[in-house]
């Protein structure tokens, strides 16, 4: 079950579009400009306020990056960890039960999996749109990191995603749990089958937290707009301490719900969550509120709350896209292995776990290459965080390709006794290893682009690299050619147009693309702006 799991976990996460279009504009004031870091990122900072001067920076001093993005990054990754270890719990006691729940869960992951994963491309547009707000206005009162006051833009763009979010929650719960008999027959699980009563209970009660789920997911992504990741860590050791606790209580002594039991724990952990969430964002004035006393500055003209919504719109939609395609990427690759032979989709789900969990570890880096580059206001400052992540995605990719090398003899036979499954792991590691480079630089490179708001740019990146890989998959006689030449196509594709997003944010035109592009992306937050030496750089 956990490989059926993880086959449609896809990271970036996480994985996430031009500026009019997407949503560099979220109003019309000059960007405040802000002191690139220089030592450590402190969370919930705000931009400064208006009367603070802020100090002149040298070009000639380097910009520090270490501290920061270990400080932004460590807490993503314990955070992001949570989630997989809250269902192996699940799967832990679930299987105390039998093989026939166990089968039935497995079902349901997968069903919960398609319709929640795809919603974290929301986390990703939320902490860009986020942070680019906080560039604008110099209406920031900060008193103490606990009591954080954001800016008006920030409070506007966060409150309204909310309601979006929730609104979506309200019509995937309401899908989900009107449509469970179909979507559980897709899977294999119709109603005369023996795993039916424990899947039905499982997918209906799992389904009433939809809701707080998306309400998860777009507050990650504001906390990480601010650049606090502690939060985000802080209601995933919630959730996991909280489902793991009501887990046997539930399932088992008294109340003997079997696997909905289940169900309501990893439900009632999800709006523990967002209670925390919630707590803190009211707690911080992050969001506005109607009884604060709006004062006239708040009040903005029906075009502006047009041109607010349609950014928001626009960035997660396209962000939605992206996420989708890859959904479709690695299920048509799972279904092609599939076709080919059992022990090629066994050697397959073998490899995809082995990879989720290395491209996982990676993921923290480019956690912090979204939030670093939204913060950027410079082009000094977008070139030295670019040159930094690219060393350390270097430098990542070596220690995750030396860790697969060390594991190529003996990870095959730990995850198969079968002869056949044995060679095909073994053919495919050397790709494994080879992957990481590629995987690492394309997760960074992704996110260095979503920092900069070019969320159209991806979303249409990799669609086309969806379509390439599964017309090269469809002639893939072995996993290994799958591997090789499929998902490797995905992730070249989808670096290329990485590599052309960051260009534009470090003020590299090309021909052809840059007209077009251009016309579609002008960009007034700063986040590419240029300095002051070459203001037609960037806004060109």
């Amino acid at each position: 079950m956990l490989h059926q799991r993880s086959c449609l976990m896809q990271v970036q996460g996480d994985e996430w579009w031009s500026a009019k279009a997407a949503g560099c504009s979220l109003a019309h004031k000059k960007p405040t400009t802000i002191r690139p870091p220089t030592s450590s990122v402190r969370p919930m900072t705000a931009a400064p306020s208006g009367d603070e001067k802020q100090p002149p920076i040298d070009d000639k001093t380097p910009i520090k990056w270490t501290k920061p993005t270990l400080a932004i990054a460590v807490p993503a990754l314990i955070g992001m960890i949570a989630d997989p270890l809250l269902s192996l719990v699940d799967t832990l006691y679930v299987s105390q039960l039998g093989s026939i729940e166990l089968a039935a869960l497995g079902a349901c992951t997968s069903i919960f999996h398609l319709a929640f994963n795809a919603f974290r491309a929301t986390t990703a547009a939320t902490t860009s749109l986020v942070a680019g707000a906080l560039q604008q206005g110099s209406n920031n009162n900060t008193s103490t990191i606990d009591a954080v006051v954001p800016n008006e833009n920030a409070q506007y763009v966060l409150s309204t995603t909310l309601q979006f979010s929730t609104l979506l929650g309200i019509f995937v719960a309401l899908q989900l749990i009107t449509t469970s008999n179909f979507a559980l027959s897709c899977m294999g699980v119709p109603r005369t089958s023996t795993l039916y009563p424990h899947a039905i209970s499982y997918l209906r009660i799992r389904a009433l937290a939809a809701p707080a789920v998306l309400f998860i997911t777009v507050s990650e992504g504001a906390f990480r707009g601010y650049g606090d990741t502690r939060i985000p860590l802080l209601a995933s050791i919630s959730a996991a301490v909280i489902n793991a606790i009501f887990d046997p209580i539930l399932m088992f002594h008294p109340f003997h719900m079997g696997v909905g039991g289940a169900a309501a724990a990893t439900a009632g952990s999800q709006i523990v969550a967002m209670l925390v969430y919630s707590s803190i964002l009211h707690k911080r004035n992050m969001i506005s509120s109607r009884s604060s006393g709006a004062s006239t500055s708040t009040k903005r003209s029906p075009n502006q709350r047009r041109n607010v919504i349609y950014t928001i719109l626009r960035a997660n939609i396209s962000m939605l896209i992206k996420q989708f395609s890859l959904l479709i990427a690695w299920a048509y690759a799972t279904s092609r292995a599939t076709q080919i032979g059992h022990f090629h989709v066994a050697a397959h789900q073998i490899a995809l776990s082995l990879w989720l969990v290395f491209a996982l570890l990676q993921d923290g880096l480019a956690v912090a290459a979204q939030v670093l580059m939204s913060r950027a206001t410079s082009l000094k400052t977008v070139r030295s965080l670019t040159r930094f992540m690219v060393q350390a995605s270097v430098v990542q990719s070596a220690a995750c390709s030396l860790c697969i090398y060390i594991l190529r003899g003996l990870a095959p036979a730990v995850f198969s006794r079968d002869v056949q499954v044995t060679e095909q792991l073994q053919l495919l590691m050397p790709v494994l290893t080879a992957f990481q480079p590629l995987v690492s630089a394309t997760l960074v490179l992704e996110s260095l682009v979503v920092g900069g708001k070019c969320f159209s740019l991806l979303a249409v990146g990799t669609c086309v690299a969806t379509v390439m890989s599964m017309a090269i998959m469809m002639g893939a006689t072995s996993v290994v050619d799958i591997w090789r030449y499929g998902l490797t196509s995905l992730f070249v594709i989808r670096l290329m147009t990485a590599i052309i997003g960051v260009g534009y944010l470090n003020g590299l035109r090309w021909k052809g693309i840059s007209s077009w592009w251009s016309k579609k992306r002008r960009c007034r937050n700063g986040t590419a702006a240029s300095n002051s030496s070459a203001p037609s750089k960037i806004n060109e």
